[in-house]
């Protein structure tokens, strides 16, 4: 999740992700892993993630998060606030849930 809290994005890493992501890559080198190769979404954020590691990378837009529709850039407070009836039907169904204007 981003520093801000905000719903969709493609936010750059925080200093915390950075940190992470020097750590998963090192962990991951430790490994020997043979003939990895890393997937990423296109988010800049795994990119930036898979960068640091040293193996081939693809990277998919499939695998991006489900676009948020008209949430894009709310924190969820501000969702619970504008729209206490959409936040309550995706705490009873996060699974199933589906934002207006977002994926199907």
């Amino acid at each position: 999740m981003n520093v801000e809290q905000r719903i969709g994005g493609d936010s750059p890493l925080s200093p915390a992700g950075i940190t992470y992501t020097e750590v998963l890559a090192q962990y991951i080198a430790n490994e020997n892993i043979k003939d990895l190769i890393v997937w990423t979404s296109a988010r800049q954020q795994a990119i930036d993630t898979a960068a640091k590691i040293n193996a081939p990378t693809e990277s998919l837009k499939a695998l991006n998060g489900i676009n948020p529709g008209m949430f894009e850039g709310l924190t969820y407070r501000e969702v619970a606030e504008r729209y206490p009836e959409e936040f309550a039907a995706r705490d009873r169904s996060k699974y199933y849930y589906r934002s207006p204007g977002g994926e199907v």
